[in-house]
């Protein structure tokens, strides 16, 4: 096992411990109990016939193996085990878990969860969902340009009718696209 600290934090109103860093993350707001827990684990068994980008169900877990060879063992109790593939892996770890990891814990959580792009504009927002790479933050950005608010993109969610909850702040353009 890989251990190299105990970082927390708050998104979503839910708290998250995780033993790396997750800079795109805020401080807990409150002092309520750890909901959910990133653990670098690289002892636990996986199904074989997992592949890239490629999600297996089980009773009680779903494994996810994402582009950096990293093996994610989702817990419907709140702990997602990664086995790192190697410890240069460890820098994109926090990207990593926006998407099937987060979103996955997020959905058991009753939220509905969504990969899209989401803008507002006087009250109303308005979400792009689509595939990766098919345009949806260059579609957010140019919004921006004419005064849309920026709310978030990758792992949007909604709580409930209404409720878009604003996630991370960076839009993941390049400089030279914006």
């Amino acid at each position: 096992n890989i251990f190299l600290a105990n970082f927390k934090y708050s998104l979503f109103n839910e708290n998250i411990s995780s033993d790396f860093e997750i800079f795109f993350l805020n401080s807990p707001q409150n002092s309520k109990k750890t909901s959910l827990k990133f653990l670098i684990d690289n002892s636990f068994s996986f199904p074989k016939n997992l592949n890239k980008n490629n999600t297996i169900f089980s009773k009680d877990n779903i494994f996810y193996l994402d582009n950096e060879n990293n093996i994610f063992k989702i817990s419907k109790k709140g702990n997602i085990r990664i086995r790192v593939r190697s410890k240069k892996n460890l820098n994109n770890l926090a990207y990593s878990i926006v998407g099937i990891p987060l979103g996955y814990f997020f959905l058991l959580k009753g939220y509905y969860v969504n990969h899209s792009s989401i803008v507002e504009k006087n009250g109303t927002a308005i979400s792009f969902l689509g595939h990766s790479s098919t345009g949806k933050s260059s579609i957010s950005n140019f919004l921006m340009e004419k005064k849309f608010k920026f709310i978030g993109e990758d792992l949007c969610i909604i709580k409930r009718k209404n409720i878009i909850n604003k996630n991370f702040d960076g839009l993941k353009l390049s400089k030279e696209m914006i």
